[in-house]
């Protein structure tokens, strides 16, 4: 029996140094797929192509928002009828009002009251200038929730001087001055603390246009001295850039 043990021991012991054992093992190289070594200035080259892209990207991006700013003036002869300019807002090649939307609330009144900062909820530039006595005045919301409204101020300065101020918040458009006039208007740009207006002129009337933050600003009208209107219009665009 003892021998008989031996010998299955014995067999065993052959048959696990026979039976080979496979072998398991990978190079982590064959592994992975292979990978390219980056050459000598190619480095260089997509951190030069990157960074043109991200120049020409912000360079796309400052024309947009400068091309917004920027006033355009266009004018047509009214062939001695008299002159009538004024303002619009342009997208693409249509020209119309500043807002896309339609009005929702009115206000009409003689004067600023509580009823105005109400309806419009922020507060606004106002028209102000020593012996200037506002006449009338016309607001118009479109979206409370956007801020989008115009207010239009007309006032009168005694020596038959007129001033209208229009104020447009949150226009996505290009402002445009044009019209008719009896000859070429006299167009110059105006340094207004920074932002750069369009001041045009023409036999007697005149229009001031600028923008500063959200506001698009207009002021036009008849008889008024240089001094007293850039009086006005530097009021107004400390106003406008203190509440922005």
């Amino acid at each position: 029996m003892k021998n008989l043990d031996r010998r299955i021991k014995a067999s065993f012991h052959t048959l696990a140094r026979e039976i080979p054992v496979p072998e398991f093992h990978m190079n982590v190289r064959d592994a992975l797929p292979e990978i390219q070594p980056i050459k000598r200035g190619s480095f260089r080259k997509y951190t030069v192509a990157a960074l043109c892209a991200v120049i020409f990207l912000t360079a796309v991006t400052a024309y947009a928002k400068e091309d917004l700013m920027k006033i355009v003036t266009y004018f047509t002869s009214s062939g001695g009828g008299g002159n009538l300019i004024g303002v619009s807002f342009k997208t693409g090649k249509n020209s119309g009002s500043a807002f896309s939307e339609p009005a929702v609330e009115s206000l009409n009144a003689s004067g600023y009251n509580g009823e105005l900062e109400q309806m419009v909820g922020l507060s606004f530039p106002r028209l102000t200038y020593p012996d200037l006595i506002v006449k009338d005045l016309h607001a118009e919301l479109v979206n409370k929730e956007k801020q989008l409204f115009l207010i239009t101020v007309w006032g009168q300065i005694p020596g038959n001087q007129h001033i209208t101020l229009s104020l447009y918040h949150n226009v996505s458009k290009k402002m445009v001055i044009d019209g008719m006039t009896n000859r070429s208007p006299d167009v110059k740009q105006i340094d207004l603390h920074g932002a750069e207006a369009t001041y045009v002129k023409s036999d007697g009337h005149f229009v001031l246009a600028w923008k500063r933050g959200k506001w698009s600003i207009v002021l036009n009208g008849r008889n008024l001295a240089e001094e007293t209107l850039f009086a006005i219009a530097e009021n107004i665009d400390r106003q406008a850039a203190g509440g922005e």
